[in-house]
């Protein structure tokens, strides 16, 4: 089977003539009913709606403390080790991050596959359906992943690991630790048929989900403009990633034993304790007995303690403005534009938070969803990164221009008071949900945020003023500041006459 190269073609031309048929058998005087409701449902999603009859939590109902999340840190063969103890109900909670900065440059788009194989390949005397059968035995799974992650307080510094994780009951600790340990000391890499379908598994996986997620890659790819972070984001999960394992999927066998070396080479610098640290979340009555076992699999593990220092320094990084389409054969269009801002503990940061959610819900919601069709807009505040995004949206170059409006709207005060109000209430609500047993205390383990942070962030949340919208608006979405635009859809004539634009063919 190979699939139909004018698919999108002949698709755009039935739904012209199915339209074109519907069309001719519509009197003039259906044509004025049908113009009459489309005037009468854009003055309704014009029109401001009465809220006050709906109950209303206000913004000074909300705890302005934070629930601080314990944790103790101690040193285990000179291995941090974070401890929280946490009512976890006879669990205990397991991660590892083996900081990745001395991976070379050329090795790391393989990372996310030697992450994705690593536990499903075997290891020590087991093949990868021993290996499997023990897992499931044993803990809920043993799982690896890239993190990459900006500094709290500098946009040109962030940390890159892999993240080892598991949990199992705490009178299998043993077990799962000597799994672990057959992993890091006895990987097997070398079953060239097992990988080959592992390889060809994700990328399909990652194909289909761009269907799903096209957004999210959109976003992932323009923002690598903006900070070396984010450039290696795109690099182990972006389309960039999308992009390397669709070829080593159409790799033929000849050269396996290629992939095979460059996985080996990776579990070289990973699966050891040069620079590792650990996190473990248990009750209070097993955290000691915990704490002997992690020591017990650090001493048994190959490596010798060579850094613990965590973040890469990268220098500044010159942010480009680039506006690239990748051409798939889709019907709709995943839009995204990016614009450098500040890290977490800026204090223009929360400000930019609440900006984010205020123009999500008060103009990108009404102009691009109710208006344009798209099954979902919004714009998001992440560490460095101040992003725009539409998903599943008939639009492109529409599109582009509300997120400008977006941003002319808020300068020219559009808005109301209430509406910074309801948009601290958002963020609230994200940063207020409850959290599990086994996610205490992962702020400060994966991202270095502390308490003191948390709770400083807070107070300037409750601070934030409808002048202090409009101020961090001029100062970063305005002007001549870089700002980088990506999309995914099918091809687009605007862009086909444009020299500004790099088109990149899926």
């Amino acid at each position: 089977m190979s699939p139909d190269e004018k698919f999108e073609e002949k698709r755009k031309e039935e739904e012209t003539t199915r339209l074109q048929k519907m069309v001719e058998k519509l009197t003039e005087e259906d044509k004025e009913q049908i113009y009459k409701k489309g005037q009468t449902l854009l003055q309704q999603q014009m029109d401001k709606e009465d809220l006050s009859c709906l109950p209303t939590l206000h913004i000074n109902e909300i705890d302005r403390k934070i629930i601080p999340e314990k944790t103790a840190t101690v040193t285990s063969g000179k291995v941090p080790v974070q401890l929280c103890v946490q009512p976890t109900n006879g669990i205990t909670y397991l991660n590892m991050m083996s900081n990745m900065s001395d991976v070379p440059a050329d090795l790391k788009p393989y990372v996310p596959l030697f992450c994705d194989v690593i536990t499903k390949m075997g290891a020590g005397s087991m093949d990868y359906k021993e290996l499997s059968q023990q897992i499931e035995l044993t803990t809920s799974g043993l799982g690896a992943g890239t993190h990459v992650n900006q500094h709290h307080s500098d946009n040109y510094s962030y940390e890159q690991g892999v993240e080892f994780s598991s949990y199992c009951l705490d009178r299998n600790v043993d077990k799962m630790l000597d799994l672990w340990t057959n992993i890091f000391c006895s990987p097997n890499l070398k079953d060239e048929g097992r990988l080959m379908t592992l390889v060809m598994m994700e990328a399909a996986n990652l194909s289909s989900s761009i269907s799903g997620q096209g957004h999210s890659y959109a976003m992932t790819h323009c923002s690598s403009r903006m900070n070396a972070a984010a450039q290696l984001k795109e690099v182990l999960g972006g389309m960039a990633q999308v992009s390397t394992m669709k070829t080593l999927a159409e790799t033929d066998e000849s050269a396996v034993v290629t992939i095979v070396e460059k996985l080996q080479k990776i579990g070289q610098f990973l699966l050891n304790k040069n620079n590792i640290r650990f996190a473990i979340n248990s009750t209070s009555e097993q955290m000691s007995s915990n704490q002997s076992k992690v020591e017990k699999f650090i001493e048994g593990i190959p490596g010798d303690i060579k850094s613990t220092e965590k973040y890469t320094q990268h220098g500044y990084f010159e942010p480009e403005l680039v506006k690239t389409q990748f051409e798939l054969p889709f019907s709709v269009n995943y839009m995204s534009k990016a614009v450098e801002t500040v890290p977490y503990t800026h204090e223009d940061f929360p400000k930019l938070r609440v900006l984010s959610r205020m123009m999500s819900a008060k103009y990108l919601h009404r102009e691009i969803r109710e208006k344009g069709g798209a099954y979902g807009s919004g714009a998001v505040c992440g560490s460095g990164v101040f992003s725009f995004y539409s998903y599943r949206d008939p639009n492109s170059s529409k599109t582009l221009q509300v997120f400008d409006e977006a941003v002319k709207w808020v300068v020219d005060d559009k808005f109301v008071a209430e509406d910074v109000d309801e948009a601290k209430l958002s963020v609230f609500q994200q940063t207020d949900k409850p959290i599990t047993p086994g996610s205490a205390g992962m702020t400060l383990f994966l991202s270095g945020i502390t308490d003191e942070m948390r709770q400083t962030m807070r107070d300037r949340l409750f601070q934030v003023s409808k002048q202090d919208i409009i101020n961090v608006t001029n100062k970063y979405l305005t002007g001549d500041r870089p700002a980088a635009v990506s999309f995914i859809g099918p091809e687009n004539s605007t862009v086909k006459t444009d020299d500004t634009w790099k088109v990149i063919k899926g």
